[in-house]
């Protein structure tokens, strides 16, 4: 407040102007006011300059040569002793006048009439232009305008998780907040949400390696983490997509806290984590838990759920004109169509099946499914085929412009009105293209690690995550971790948004 009042455009009367809006008691809006008034007396106070020695009567009573010199000639007039003791008191009343303007220059300030306004004003131009007339003022006027200003959300007060930078609140060019983003998560542990307070030498010597990697690229080019990937991503054990299946369901320095998630829900994008699945029993199927990632109510257009099948477990039918695509992350099920030709189908294999086709899919053991279910939008004469394929059959496609590998699950001819796309990323890999157009998006993260950006928002994601993401909503992936970074998405295609 004290800025605005040190700009001679405002001064203290917009403050009051302000404040009158701001409370509904003048009182209060007063008092804030003469608050504001009396903490700019103490920097005065502070910042006072003595005044300069005056050619007439000093504070001891001596007296300077010009007036010497006035008062000798009044002396030697004769007769002009009246005049003498006008002239002395002038000199005490001008003295004692001048203390007084001294003391309260900051109300000779805000009394003064204010600047008009003009386009590109230059505020600390005026302050040195100015700085003879308000010699103390223009002091604190040149140290309290340097001050930078920042701002911070409110309900950052009340939030746990971390802070989200964006173009509103930091000065840093996106270039720059990807590669601290990128060398943060580098410089920590395997996994995202684990914070390890007491690193093993291996891991020291890991991190020392990395930051030197670091240091080396960022000399080299101004690109941000763009390198290969350190781990292989095949020396897992485990099966292929293990994190989807045995995700990490919060920090560990949050597991404690009642009612932590990750998840976030907006108008145009969701970000659904798996500590917040809610699994039930499927309906249609027998021996099946499933939990609805993205579903209709949040404006989709399809849904994508999980489908947990049990030994001896059966599928059901999706309804009527619905098309639906699986995908199989753990175990194994049979499919089984109309004329009775079975597909067994394994971990990264997946079926395409057309509305209105009688199909089941049985499981002997236990299985994971990734399933998308949407009215098919048909054409005249431009039926839809069944499809059965796995990911490693499918040929990487080119992407001009573009780092990561693609590969397409489903034809991209005209009768199909989406496609499912497999996308890799090695670690500081990313999308060149900030996206914005009017497809709809489901996804779920089979492997790795990241940052993506929805909208305004940037947010963590790892193996397990899903995301819906609207038309036209802004979006952007990079790659972070130590080993390949893979998703599923969903994309309508072929169609005429009308």
């Amino acid at each position: 407040m004290v800025a605005l009042v040190l700009d001679p455009r405002y001064k203290l009367g917009n403050l009051e102007f302000v404040l009158k809006r701001r409370f509904e008691n003048p009182q209060d809006a007063t008092k804030k006011k003469n608050e504001v008034k009396e903490l700019l007396m103490k920097l005065y106070e502070e910042y006072a300059i003595p005044p300069p020695p005056t050619q007439c009567t000093s504070v001891n009573g001596d007296t300077s040569s010009t007036s010497s010199i006035t008062i000798t000639s009044f002396s030697k007039k004769g007769g002009g002793k009246h005049l003498w003791e006008m002239e002395e008191g002038w000199i005490k009343e001008s003295q004692a006048s001048n203390t007084v303007i001294l003391e309260h220059e900051v109300d000779r300030y805000l009394t003064d009439p204010i600047e008009k306004m003009v386009p590109n004003f230059d505020i600390l131009k005026w302050w040195k232009l100015n700085g003879v007339n308000y010699s103390s003022l223009s002091l604190i006027a040149k140290d309290v305008l340097a001050i930078p200003v920042s701002t911070v959300a409110s309900e950052s007060c009340f939030s746990t998780s971390g802070r989200v930078i964006n173009s509103f609140r930091a000065s840093l060019t996106p270039k720059i907040v990807e590669a601290l983003i990128c060398s943060q998560n580098w410089l920590r542990s395997d996994d995202i949400s684990v914070i390890q307070y007491e690193p093993t030498i291996q891991e020291m010597e890991f991190y020392e390696s990395i930051e030197s990697g670091l240091l080396k690229m960022a000399v080299a080019e101004e690109e941000f983490c763009s390198a290969p990937s350190i781990v292989d991503s095949g020396s897992n054990s485990k099966h292929l997509y293990w994190k989807v299946t045995n995700p990490t369901l919060s920090p560990s320095h949050l597991q404690d806290l009642p009612g932590f998630t990750r998840s976030v829900y907006k108008r145009d994008h969701a970000l659904i984590t798996p500590e917040s699945h809610v699994f039930s029993p499927l309906p249609e199927w027998t021996m099946t838990l499933g939990a609805y990632l993205i579903t209709p109510a949040m404006g989709s257009h399809f849904v994508m759920y999980l489908a947990k099948m049990q030994e001896n477990s059966l599928s059901g039918l999706p309804p009527y004109d619905a098309e639906r695509f699986i995908f199989v992350v753990q175990g194994a099920v049979t499919l089984t169509n109309v004329s009775g030709v079975s597909h067994k189908l394994t971990v990264d294999s997946y079926a395409y099946l057309p509305p209105n086709v009688d199909h089941s899919l049985k499981c002997d053991g236990s299985a994971t499914l990734v399933v998308f279910e949407r009215r098919h939008a048909s054409l005249e004469n431009q039926p839809t085929e069944q499809i059965v394929g796995s990911t490693d059959q499918q040929p990487l496609l080119e992407t001009p412009g573009e780092v990561f590998q693609l590969r397409k699950l489903i034809p991209t001819s005209i009768p199909y009105d989406f496609n499912i796309h497999i996308m890799d990323f090695q670690p500081g890999e990313y999308l060149n293209v900030k996206e914005v157009h009017y497809n709809q998006h489901g996804l779920l993260l089979l492997e790795g690690q990241g940052i993506y950006r929805l909208g305004d928002s940037w947010y963590p994601v790892q193996a397990g995550d899903a995301i819906w993401m609207a038309p036209f909503v802004p979006q952007w992936y990079a790659a972070l971790g130590k080993s390949r970074s893979r998703y599923l998405l969903y994309k309508d295609v072929n169609r005429n948004p009308l």
